[in-house]
C-alpha cells in the first residue's frame, strides 16, 4: 500500500486535472437534499482552496441554519467561527481562508451539528486523507467524546474515492461520503 505522503501527492496531481466547475453545483444539490442537512442546526463548512470543491453556495438555501468556517488556534487545533456570505476572511499561515477571531465561535453546548470535511481522498470505510495535520480527526474525536449529535460528511470527486487508505489510530471516519456519482453511508 502507498504511504499517505505518496497518496497526497497523487491526489493533488489528480485534482489539478479535474474540472471542478460543475461539481460545485452537483455537490451543493446533494448536500441540500441529504437528511443530515435537514436535521442540522449548525453547519460546519470550509473555505475552499484553489483546487477544492466550493460548497459555500450551500448557505444560500438555508438561511435558518448557522454556518461556520474553521479557524486554526495558536495551539494548532480547529475552532469553528460563524460565517455569513460577505464576512471578512483572513489567510492563515497554511494558506486557508478563515473567519476573523472576533467572529462568534461554535458554542460548547451546540447540538445537531453537520461537519462537512475537506478531503484529498477518501475510502469506502469512511476514512479521509487530509493535508497531514490531523485537524479534522482531532476535532471529530473531541466532538464524539463529548457525545455531541454530529454527522460528518466528506464531499469529493468520485475519482478520489478508493477502496482502502492507510490509517493511523487517531484517524476518525466520516459518516457519509458524497461524490458526484454516489452517496455512501458508512456503517458504524
Amino acid at each position: 500500500m502507498q504511504s499517505k505522503s505518496e497518496l497526497r501527492r497523487q491526489a493533488r496531481e489528480t485534482r489539478k486535472t479535474l474540472l471542478l466547475n460543475g461539481l460545485d453545483d452537483i455537490m451543493i444539490r446533494r448536500l441540500s437534499e441529504h437528511p443530515a442537512m435537514a436535521g442540522a442546526d449548525h453547519v460546519l463548512l470550509y473555505a475552499p482552496l484553489t483546487d477544492e470543491i466550493n460548497l459555500l453556495g450551500l448557505m444560500a438555501g438555508f438561511t435558518e441554519k448557522t454556518f461556520y468556517l474553521p479557524r486554526i488556534t495558536p495551539d494548532n487545533r480547529l475552532d469553528f467561527h460563524r460565517y455569513r456570505p460577505g464576512d471578512e476572511l483572513e489567510i492563515h499561515r497554511y494558506g486557508m481562508p478563515e473567519p476573523l477571531a472576533s467572529s462568534p465561535a461554535l458554542a460548547p453546548e451546540a447540538e445537531n451539528i453537520l461537519v462537512v470535511t475537506p478531503a484529498l481522498m477518501a475510502d469506502k470505510r469512511g476514512f479521509r486523507l487530509g493535508y497531514g495535520q490531523s485537524f479534522y480527526d482531532r476535532f471529530l474525536g473531541v466532538l464524539r467524546q463529548e457525545c455531541k449529535s454530529i454527522t460528518a460528511i466528506a464531499a469529493l470527486p468520485d475519482v478520489l474515492l478508493t477502496e482502502t487508505l492507510p490509517t493511523d489510530p487517531w484517524d476518525e471516519p466520516v459518516d457519509w461520503i458524497i461524490t458526484e456519482e454516489r452517496i455512501l453511508c458508512i456503517p458504524t
